[in-house]
């Protein structure tokens, strides 16, 4: 058998044009829409797959998301300005500072600026 390679991170939304506008804003790339309801975003060697989510299947579940950045001030105000529901304020961890946003369909993921070494 040949090796397994992680798929897309599939995000279920019932805000689906809000979330794949979001996400295009903060991370500064188009959408690749294969079809009505669904759209795949290129995050370098990630894709982060969107599909429209009937009731009751959107918002936080297994899935932990996170995105890594050199200044989590300017990408919290880059999720804000994005359409962010809410963005709490950075919150110092022992791998570095994060914050925990909210997208327009509910779901919460981290913006973390890692901590460096030495």
């Amino acid at each position: 058998m040949s090796m397994m390679r992680l798929g897309p991170l599939l995000l279920f939304t019932t805000a689906f044009d809000e979330t794949v506008r979001f996400y295009e804003r903060l991370l500064g790339v188009s959408a690749q829409r294969a079809h009505d309801g669904y759209a795949e975003i290129s995050c370098g060697p990630v894709t982060l797959a969107l599909h429209r989510a009937g009731s009751g299947e959107a918002g936080a579940g297994p899935l932990h998301l996170h995105f890594a950045t050199d200044d989590v001030e300017a990408a919290a105000a880059t999720a804000r300005d994005a359409g962010a529901l809410s963005v709490s304020e950075p919150q110092a961890q022992p791998w570095g500072r994060e914050v925990t946003v909210v997208d327009p369909g509910g779901f919460a993921f981290e913006l973390v600026e890692a901590r460096e070494s030495g």
